[in-house]
């Protein structure tokens, strides 16, 4: 019994030690969002900038903790003449040390500029005042135009509902993508025909390319306004490239913006069932370890849980832990693709076998001879583990049939 335990925190240790790093926790995080426009008129440029708390330096004073700091902003055109600045200082209040330090804590900046099509250059610096640190990022951008026969695609916005608005209540960070949450693309584009069906495919680029989402879109003015609705729990975790194209089948238009997914299951324990988070451990806790959190009541329960999971984080000491929000992060994939008649995803065979290993590398999918029933056939090359689900009366009760579960 030992050695599964072993291997099973093995494997998921595995996962998670693939996935490419997160930025850096306090590197200025910003976003620049390019609307195109009709040739003559001016476009709208936002830029959003988030400010967390951990890259200020608060200082204490009578009544709490206070920081200071600037936000520059220069924009230049291509052949670097000045076109427009925006400075501006603020001050904020936290009540105490905690909360200075809270990497969930952070402020939210919308600049709007004015400009006419063409390439501009972007110069952003974060000045914290008290310890006179500053960050900075240069960004190229172009305002496209929209021409007669051809394409002009503004850059992806990320929003967490379909309303399609560029304030910064509906624009998400692109660092801090949270895989369960409901999340929406917004585009705005020009097409050469506005008589025409275009296809627009969502993609996800991280060690290899998957297909998120792919939606046709009928122009209704030019230009027109794209909301892609995107199933957040096939995002893969870590930084990645989401990628957009927009194609008529002969030509097509891509647009690209990096971005970094987090778990986040952690702050949510309190408020989910906490017996149905243990009972879901089964996979992974075994012996007295996992009979004692079974046994104990109220607030012991929550102790003995909590301690089952610090025990198992790869980083303390951090505010993450990365195999606790990677476990039930599968727990809720599974219930949500998994689910069979009354049993919920995490309770099934397949759904067992998603918790331990993750995403497969391929599935074949197969019908009976006489198409009474269904196979799936799932591979996974890094374990060197290949598992056959079988389907008897074709309604979604999939049963191992073949593989063993280690």
């Amino acid at each position: 019994m030992r050695k599964i335990v072993l291997f099973t925190w093995f494997g998921l240790v595995s996962v998670l030690l693939a996935q490419p790093p997160e930025l850096p926790e306090h590197q200025l995080v910003y976003d620049v969002i390019a609307m195109p426009v009709q040739p003559g008129s001016l476009a709208d440029v936002n830029v959003y900038i988030w400010v967390y708390y951990p890259q200020l330096q608060f200082v204490k004073d009578d009544t709490g903790f206070v920081a200071y700091y600037q936000i520059n902003m220069e924009i230049t055109d291509e052949f670097e003449r000045g076109v427009t600045t925006r400075d501006s200082t603020y001050k904020r209040r936290v009540e105490s040390y905690e909360a200075s330090v809270d990497t969930e804590r952070l402020y939210h900046h919308q600049f709007r500029f004015r400009l006419k099509p063409g390439r501009y250059r972007l110069a952003v610096r974060l000045k914290d005042l008290n310890s006179g640190r500053s960050q900075f990022k240069k960004v190229e951008k172009e305002i496209p135009s929209c021409r007669e026969d051809t394409f002009a695609i503004s850059d992806i916005l990320l929003l967490n509902d379909s309303t399609f608005a560029t304030n910064t209540e509906t624009i998400i960070s692109p660092t801090r993508l949270i895989a369960q949450d409901s999340i929406y693309i917004g585009l705005v584009a020009c097409v050469p025909n506005m008589q025409q069906t275009y296809n627009v495919i969502c993609r996800q680029r991280q060690r290899k390319v998957q297909e998120l989402a792919n939606y046709n879109f009928q122009p209704a003015m030019q230009p027109d306004t794209i909301i892609i609705p995107l199933d957040a729990t096939q995002l893969a975790q870590g930084q990645s490239e989401l990628i957009i194209t927009l194609t008529d089948g002969h030509r097509s238009q891509k647009v690209s913006k990096n971005i970094v997914v987090n778990r986040g299951f952690r702050n949510r324990v309190k408020k989910q069932n906490l017996d149905e988070m243990i009972a879901q451990l089964r996979y992974v806790a075994f012996g007295d370890e996992y009979s004692n959190i079974l046994k104990a009541e109220g607030e012991e329960k929550e102790k003995l849980f909590k301690a089952f999971w610090e025990r198992r984080d790869v980083s303390p000491g951090t505010p993450k832990n990365e195999l606790f929000d990677e476990y039930y992060y599968r727990v809720q994939v599974a219930n949500q693709r998994y689910s069979a008649g009354i049993s919920p995803g995490w309770k099934t065979d397949r759904g067992h076998v998603y918790i331990l290993y993750g995403e497969p590398d391929r599935i074949e999918m197969h019908d009976t001879e006489d198409f009474s029933g269904r196979y799936e056939v799932w591979y996974y090359r890094k374990h060197g583990k290949k598992f056959v689900f079988y389907d008897e009366f074709g309604f979604g009760e999939y049963k191992l049939v073949s593989g063993v579960i280690r």
